[in-house]
């Protein structure tokens, strides 16, 4: 797009974006200029942070996939995929002096990275949050598309007033303020596991002073005897997670939630510096509990290999475990479906080890009279007795999977409502793959 038009256009969307912002919200606008054959658009982003770093790289990634393939466009020699994957760890370490392409310059504080395509398309993120895109010749309508997502995203929007659940969801992080309704008896069975999270976690972790105190008449050494981690470790649907938001609920304090998988960029670097910064926001409670799940995706590959960014991403664990970077007041649950595939070094982190194996027949008959009170004593034991290889996830789809037979039998041949009976729970059992066997 020539110049002038392209002036006018970038004005045009301003004012359309900006249109019943109150007068009183400054709201950078982009300029444009042209010198030399080389058209710039530049605007302040005053509301970028580094937890919004990884962000603005997959914005510029984005745009790449729409408009060719992304090994063809090279920085510096190398593909996109290849900076973000190998030149990215001192930025994820330092939030700081680093930069993708440091290009002879130095910069002594403040993030700066210049990204330069071929083609000669080049954007530069400033150590003050200004974002620079220059090109010689015309910008493409892609590449406007994609300084307007900057702008839109960090110029417009009011970053700063968001609040710290905002931050979380940003970073694919969910936080579970309020947990009252999960009690124990949402844990159906378990008794002996039940006993010993209350007596290894919540006791420790609500009583902490008086633990404390023994410590000062028992050990040479002053240390904590509080656990600061503990790892949760059995197959899916067992209910760990259900026992993480118990555990919240019993403490008084927010679950902060961080599924790994979820947090793992499309690109997948730029994962540790996520982790790391939802660690940051919840280390603004003075009391919580941060819950990792699916820890397993750190696992490396079946010939023993660890892809790079997993490696920092295990760094950042081992820094927030062992007492270096963690917070008094922050506990840690972690959650796995196989502890023989953890790494050592995270493994070690980790005070207490709490394993949820399948159910046994009390806890599956249990779970069948929670789930279907109107059958009796007998009929739940012939349920229990066939649920073997079940989990607990597996028990409750089965009587939902028999609720569901049900009720479609009473509207197809116009029966009055009563609760299914035993062989209508049995059918649904038959049907139904452990989650286990999948």
């Amino acid at each position: 797009m020539e110049y002038r038009a392209l002036q006018k256009h970038i004005e045009e969307i301003v004012d359309k974006e900006t249109e019943g912002i109150p007068s009183d919200v400054k709201v950078p606008r982009p300029t444009v200029s042209y010198k030399d054959n080389v058209t710039t658009i530049s605007f302040d982003m005053p509301n970028f942070s580094p937890i919004n770093y990884q962000d603005a790289i997959t914005t510029i990634c984005e745009y790449y996939k729409r408009i060719d393939n992304l090994e063809e466009h090279k920085l510096k020699g190398l593909s996109m995929q290849a900076i973000l994957e190998n030149n990215l760890k001192d930025y994820h370490e330092t939030y700081g002096s680093s930069s993708i392409f440091p290009d002879n310059e130095s910069y002594d504080q403040g993030i700066h990275t210049k990204i330069i395509i071929s083609g000669g398309f080049m954007i530069s993120l400033g150590e003050t949050h200004k974002l620079t895109m220059s090109k010689k010749g015309e910008f493409t309508n892609e590449e406007i598309d994609c300084m307007v997502n900057f702008w839109k995203t960090y110029a417009v929007a009011k970053k700063n007033e968001l609040s710290i659940e905002d931050k979380l969801n940003e970073l694919g992080v969910v936080l579970h303020k309020d947990n009252s309704e999960w009690t124990w008896d949402r844990l159906v069975g378990y008794e002996k596991a039940k006993i010993e999270l209350q007596e290894t976690i919540v006791s420790p972790y609500n009583d902490q002073d008086i633990y404390n105190q023994m410590v000062k008449l028992t050990r040479t050494r002053e240390e904590s005897i509080i656990p600061r981690a503990v790892l949760l470790e059995g197959p899916p649907g067992t209910g760990k997670t259900t026992a993480a938001r118990i555990i919240a609920n019993d403490s008084g304090v927010p679950l902060v939630y961080i599924p790994l998988e979820k947090i793992m960029s499309v690109f997948y670097s730029g994962s540790s510096s996520k982790l790391s910064a939802a660690f940051d926001l919840a280390y603004e409670f003075e009391k919580a509990i941060v819950f990792i799940d699916e820890l397993d995706a750190l696992a490396g590959t079946d010939d023993g290999r660890i892809h790079e960014e997993t490696k920092r991403m295990i760094s950042v664990l081992q820094r927030r475990l062992d007492g270096f970077e963690s917070k008094e007041g922050i506990l840690v649950l972690g959650a796995t479906n196989k502890v023989d595939s953890f790494v050592a070094p995270i493994l070690n982190r980790f005070s207490r080890i709490i394993t949820f194996g399948l159910p046994e027949f009390d806890d599956r008959t249990a779970l069948f009279q929670y789930y279907a009170k109107q059958l009796s004593e007998d009929e739940v034991k012939i349920l229990a007795e066939k649920s073997a290889d079940y989990c607990c996830r597996d028990i409750r789809d089965i009587c939902a999977d028999a609720e569901r037979i049900w009720i479609k039998r009473i509207k197809d041949q116009q029966l009055e409502i009563t609760p299914p009976g035993v062989l209508i729970y049995q059918k649904a059992l038959k049907h139904k793959t452990p989650i286990k066997a999948k």
